[in-house]
């Protein structure tokens, strides 16, 4: 849910800084399930390919092998694996995103459409402490903060 909300507020600009400069990409079950799935060969064959031990790790997780830059990214392509990629590339650079507490998140400054959604939120906040028709209505109507935004609410 706090993913959603953030993501709302970016725009990705498609430069790659995530795959090339993102730290360990964590990997569930799911990840290696839907990976396997991608390229049609059996979970197990996946793991193998795709991701390091958590012995390698010491964490007691699993990553993407070659995480810089990603395996699975393609230089003037993207990602090869887009609609099977991690969760932690989904919600990237949203680190923590997984929990439901805002505080819990930390926002990679490397990437510019976070950059600039967390501008764009900072423009919000302060216009909202002194706004009357946010105090009074709420800032959804409030039509600075549509402006703000450069959108509908």
């Amino acid at each position: 849910m706090a993913t959603q909300i953030l993501q709302g507020f970016m725009t990705c600009e498609r430069c790659g800084n995530c795959c090339k400069n993102a730290p360990a990409i964590e990997l569930t079950y799911a990840d290696l399930l839907s990976i396997a799935k991608h390229f049609s060969i059996p979970v197990e064959e996946a793991r193998q390919l795709y991701a390091r031990s958590a012995n390698e790790l010491g964490s007691g997780k699993i990553a993407i092998k070659n995480a810089k830059p990603c395996m699975f990214y393609a230089e003037g392509a993207g990602c090869e694996i887009y609609d099977h990629r991690p969760k932690a590339c989904e919600q990237y650079p949203f680190i923590g995103a997984s929990s439901l507490s805002m505080g819990a998140i930390t926002i990679r400054k490397t990437c510019p459409g976070a950059v600039t959604a967390l501008e764009t939120l900072e423009k919000i906040k302060e216009h909202t402490r002194t706004c009357q028709v946010c105090k009074t209505y709420g800032s959804a109507v409030c039509e600075e903060v549509k402006k703000i935004l450069g959108r509908k609410i």
